[in-house]
């Protein structure tokens, strides 16, 4: 089914046509943002997985790029990671240019084994390197490799079925395995979830500890998500991760958030994940494009009743505009299809964003004071899978009192980032037609800003 009208958005990301999903090889060179990304540029299904590629000054003016990696007889190219080999330490450089290194997996169908491509041209063109480097121990899920710096080793984080493998390098082509993560306690583990995607990364805290904070997107049942992703506080150490509290925390609270990962490379810890749910991407009315990227999201740490929380707040470019005043309001107009919403409350508030038809969006706190995201009022279900299980969700604030949260409307892409990015909600919406005005119920009042 397709719909007539235009979902694309402006600030996410998307391919200029056909399939995307998952973010690979976030790498950032010379104030250049390289984003990668899981791509079929054959159709608007999930089919042969090649590299997609593009580059940004600023994160949401993206020059789209050659395919940087295609399948071939070894297999197609699954998720991965891209780092900058400053040292030459593989010896693939010319020594002018330091090498980009583009770690992936090879699928065959049956088996997956990792391997590399590599460039001498800060990522004009790409070499695949013809060896495997890790091969498969004859376990079917076995992928995703995440390479980073750690100290004077190079680490490798690689999904394993229900688990978390981490491999040690000097010379980022001869592996050895260091540790493991995982299995989690069968109470704290979704039945039959398989592991994908892992990332690791160091944040301070507001105590002024380093902290390692350790990610897996996970293939979890219909009625949890269908896919959503992990994250775990803790330590890495000894080339292992050790976490401080083995349940974990969701990354995102909405339904399309998946497969996020962080910037080699940037100034600030910076993440992008896959803005829908694969559930029902595949039949997303959008067109000849499918699917987007969330918003890219700078990562702290906060301070909560509950200890340390991953947080995450939009990105927000240096030479972005100022927005002009806008007084508060409990009713008004939305023009266009991209907007910032700034809401501010006590107590409860929930926001509601209306299309001239009457198909409403909801959003903000409930009396619980949780929250909440509402999609049921809508579109049309456009998939059998798009179900009662994946249309509203809530999360408890971690604060009593006033409230305030940053939502952005952008085409068929909504975020919304509340107790200082803490909770955070990514969701797609398909009304058929613009939201062109909204309402509040409560102690609430909204400031919007088109962008």
């Amino acid at each position: 089914m397709q719909d007539t009208f235009d979902y694309r958005p402006k600030l996410h990301f998307t391919a200029p046509k056909n399939w995307l999903n998952d973010p690979n090889g976030l790498v950032c060179v010379g104030g250049d943002y390289h984003l990668f990304y899981q791509h079929n540029p054959s159709g608007t299904q999930w089919g042969p997985m090649h590299w997609g590629h593009a580059v940004s000054r600023d994160l949401y003016h993206w020059e789209h790029r050659d395919i940087a990696l295609y399948p071939d007889e070894k297999g197609m190219i699954f998720s991965g990671s891209a780092v900058i080999d400053e040292q030459n330490v593989s010896g693939l450089g010319d020594g002018k240019t330091p090498p980009m290194l583009l770690f992936f997996t090879y699928d065959t169908g049956e088996t997956e084994y990792q391997s590399m491509a590599y460039s001498l041209d800060e990522g004009k063109t790409f070499h695949k390197y013809g060896k495997i480097l890790i091969e498969n121990p004859g376990i079917r899920d076995f992928r995703d490799p995440k390479v980073l710096r750690v100290g004077d080793d190079w680490v490798m984080a690689l999904a394993v079925k229900d688990s978390c493998w981490f491999y040690r390098s000097r010379n980022l082509l001869d592996w050895e395995k260091t540790g493991v993560f995982g299995p989690l306690p069968e109470e704290e583990a979704p039945k039959g979830a398989v592991w994908e995607c892992p990332d690791l990364y160091a944040l301070p805290s507001q105590d002024g500890r380093l902290r390692w904070v350790l990610t897996i997107s996970m293939q979890i049942p219909m009625e949890l998500g269908g896919v959503r992703t992990r994250y775990w506080l803790g330590e890495f150490a000894n080339g292992t991760f050790t976490a401080s509290d083995p349940c974990g925390q969701w990354v995102d609270n909405g339904f399309d958030c998946y497969a996020g990962t962080t910037y080699s490379n940037a100034p600030q810890p910076t993440f992008i994940a896959w803005g829908d749910n694969m559930v029902y991407a595949g039949e997303a009315p959008t067109g000849e494009w499918r699917c987007h990227m969330t918003l890219p999201r700078v990562l702290s740490l906060q301070k909560t009743p509950q200890g340390d929380w991953l947080a995450a707040l939009p990105f927000v470019p240096k030479d972005a505009p100022a927005l002009m005043d806008c007084p508060p309001a409990t009713q008004g107009a939305l023009t266009g299809t991209t907007c910032l919403l700034k809401v501010t409350g006590k107590g409860e508030g929930i926001v509601t964003l209306r299309t001239p038809s009457g198909k409403a969006f909801r959003f903000g706190v409930n009396g619980k004071n949780e929250f909440v995201i509402d999609r049921r009022d809508v579109c049309e279900p456009f998939s059998d899978n798009y179900t009662a299980d994946l249309l509203a969700r809530s999360a408890v604030r971690f604060f009593e009192g006033a409230w305030e949260l940053t939502a952005v409307l952008d085409g068929c892409a909504f975020e919304m980032f509340g107790d200082k990015g803490t909770r955070a909600f990514s969701v797609s919406l398909f009304p058929g037609e613009a939201f062109t005005r909204f309402d509040v119920e409560g102690q609430a009042a909204v400031q919007v800003y088109g962008l």
